[in-house]
């Protein structure tokens, strides 16, 4: 073998890990948040997100800004109900979850909210078990935490990518 190969090679591995960043591997033990109330937490108590049943548009800009800033990087584990499971390419997935859109109660008043779930391309045999109607438990690494705009249905969002179904 020749006594540069080995040296190149090492270079080489090294170039590859700084090019592509290591993702922590998603612990289902831990997840940083269990449910959407759990996130919504993240909104400081002195944001009232609606006013009179409303939703007050700059409010709602603020919760989302506390939300991605305590939410988006970390791992949720959220129970959800099957609309429709499809392909896709979004968020370097190859399947998306629909779950039906749900309601919660947040500091006295209705939301509701919906969960988007990216799945690889090696998750595809644990996904085609699944039907419409459905209830899976999802686990995945949070991209997106927001209060949707007036105008934009008024619902709360979280959308998670590397997603995994957690053995029932």
């Amino acid at each position: 073998m020749n006594k540069h190969l080995v040296p190149m090679l090492l270079v080489l591995l090294g170039i590859l890990s700084l090019a592509a960043p290591a993702q922590l591997p998603i612990t289902v033990a831990n997840p940083d948040f269990t449910g959407p109330e759990s996130v919504m937490a993240l909104i400081p108590p002195s944001i009232s997100v609606k006013k009179g049943g409303k939703l007050n548009a700059v409010a709602a800009s603020q919760a989302t800004d506390a939300m991605k800033a305590g939410a988006i990087g970390k791992i949720g584990q959220f129970k959800v109900k099957l609309k429709k499971l499809e392909n896709t390419r979004d968020h370097g997935a190859k399947f998306f979850l629909h779950a039906e859109a749900d309601k919660l109660a947040f500091r006295g008043d209705r939301y509701e909210y919906h969960i988007r779930s990216f799945f690889a391309a090696d998750q595809a045999d644990d996904l085609s078990k699944l039907r419409e109607g459905a209830t899976v438990t999802v686990v995945g690494r949070i991209i997106r935490s927001d209060i949707a705009a007036p105008g934009e249905g008024e619902k709360f969002i979280i959308t998670m990518q590397d997603c995994h179904l957690v053995a029932r």
